[in-house]
């Protein structure tokens, strides 16, 4: 992602955790600079949201799990 999105941005909207567990929604943003799922370059700013929860034992992310609306970054590219 850093390299199609060189400046991006991720803003945590809101976290919560409880025991081992960690969610957080957050905004991604950034420009379009190298080719995505199949689009050229279109040099366009975009932003999506998404979810992410880590499982966190002693210390270290042992787990990971991610669902982002890359479809609506999608839609901002081809438009």
């Amino acid at each position: 992602m850093r390299a199609v999105f060189p400046d991006m941005e991720v803003t945590i909207d809101r976290a919560v955790a409880e025991g081992e567990l960690v969610a957080v929604h957050a905004t991604w943003r950034g420009t379009q600079k190298a080719p995505f799922q199949g689009i050229p370059a279109t040099h366009k700013a975009i932003s999506f949201t998404g979810m992410v929860l880590w499982r966190i034992v002693d210390g270290k992310i042992a787990e990971r799990w991610a669902n982002l609306d890359l479809a609506s970054a999608m839609r901002q590219l081809q438009s």
